[in-house]
């Protein structure tokens, strides 16, 4: 019974400790510089004489021009689908 009030005890004061950290407020704007480096792979599918799909995945990395913060070597995936019709394209795309 002991063991269990000393791990509850612990337990609310890590609860104390640690979660005003975890909620502290962050930056609402700022600015970011980097590259974004990707390879993947592409396929362009014709449904007729003037419309077509255009389909990625890409794979990569984005490196900050200040080697700090927080999107420094973060790996991205990307999924997207172009759909042209009459020339005119359409983006749906999606970044992981």
């Amino acid at each position: 019974m002991k063991k269990i009030i000393m791990a509850l005890i612990l337990a609310f004061v890590l609860l104390v400790a640690f979660v005003p950290l975890s909620n502290a407020e962050m930056a609402k704007e700022g600015l970011l510089s980097g590259t974004n480096t990707y390879a993947g792979t592409y396929k362009v599918i014709a449904l007729d004489k003037k419309n077509f799909v255009f389909t990625y995945e890409n794979r990569g990395v984005r490196v900050s021009d200040s080697r700090e913060g927080p999107f420094h070597g973060m790996s991205t995936h990307n999924v997207g689908v172009f759909c042209y019709e009459n020339g005119v394209g359409r983006l749906k795309g999606y970044l992981f």
